[in-house]
């Protein structure tokens, strides 16, 4: 279950549910957005229209939005996935397991990295890794019968919780393109969004 929270966050344009089912739904997010609290977080959406709640429980919420292509998807997707405490390990284990199981997600046949990066990051008062990957994607559900591969890029940032050192959260920005649709404020409306993470206690 840990590997399916984790692939479903890194590698998919929705978020895998978890071992407590995420609810589908359709809420749409008013502008400007309200924090979206989760149990033992809360972060800030971005100040766009057409954003909208597509899956949520307790723990675990996604957001998705079209883009200017209907293949075209954009998402935000937060988790909490328990692990052994990591108050005990090294900066250096943190990285390698969040690499490990990236590497299982970008072992796919149908992916080719472009760009991978990777790195300890100390945020918001707590041992995090911060990520950034490009993908081409070869062969991907599309909703129309354009042909070409899509673009997968993503920025996540994994924090350990700072009151509970069980788990860590994940939160990422993702966006699906065909390369002509490359959105070139990207990397600002990531950040914006990694940035708003904020911790409550569990």
């Amino acid at each position: 279950m840990k590997y399916a929270r984790i692939a479903g966050i890194l590698s998919a344009s929705f978020l895998v549910g978890s071992c407590s089912s995420m609810q589908p739904t359709t809420q749409e997010i008013p502008v400007p957005p309200e924090r979206i609290v989760q149990k033992g977080y809360s972060f800030v959406p971005l100040n766009e229209k057409g954003w909208a709640v597509t899956a949520r429980n307790e723990s675990d919420v996604t957001l998705g939005k079209r883009g200017e292509n209907p293949d075209e998807t954009i998402v935000i997707a937060a988790n909490v996935v328990a692990i052994a405490p990591f108050k005990t390990k090294s900066q250096d284990e943190f990285v390698r397991w969040f690499k490990e199981n990236e590497a299982r997600v970008h072992q796919d046949p149908r992916y080719n990295v472009i760009h991978d990066y990777v790195a300890f990051a100390h945020e918001k008062g707590t041992d995090c890794v911060e990520s950034h990957s490009v993908i081409e994607v070869n062969a991907t559900v599309k909703r129309s019968n354009t042909p070409g591969v899509m673009i997968f890029q993503y920025r996540a940032l994994a924090c350990a919780h700072p009151t509970n050192k069980s788990i860590v959260v994940m939160l990422a920005y993702s966006h699906r393109y065909y390369p002509e649709y490359k959105d070139t404020a990207f990397q600002e409306k990531a950040t914006t969004v990694l940035n708003s993470l904020e911790f409550t206690n569990r």
